[in-house]
């Protein structure tokens, strides 16, 4: 029997290919996470490197990059769901 093999897929959300590649390759230099691009500039990031959904940060870093995230979606019109 083969074994299982944990996986996790990437989802890509934009408008310009181009920066949607951008932000696609800024994530797997970093191992994963959460990336805004525009115009062919990474405006922010979040960097979960393990198993691309944790980090090792501790909660008080992650929220400060999320509160970050989080201007610059707004910032770009973005709505969460």
């Amino acid at each position: 029997m083969a074994a299982r093999r944990d996986s996790h897929n990437l989802i890509v959300a934009g408008h310009d290919p181009s920066d949607m590649l951008l932000a696609a390759q800024e994530l797997e230099k970093c191992g994963g996470g959460v990336a805004f691009v525009d115009q062919g500039k990474v405006l922010g990031k979040v960097a979960l490197p393990l198993a691309g959904l944790m980090s090792s940060k501790s909660v008080a870093e992650l929220a400060e990059e999320i509160e970050v995230l989080d201007e610059i979606a707004r910032g770009l019109d973005v709505e969460a769901p």
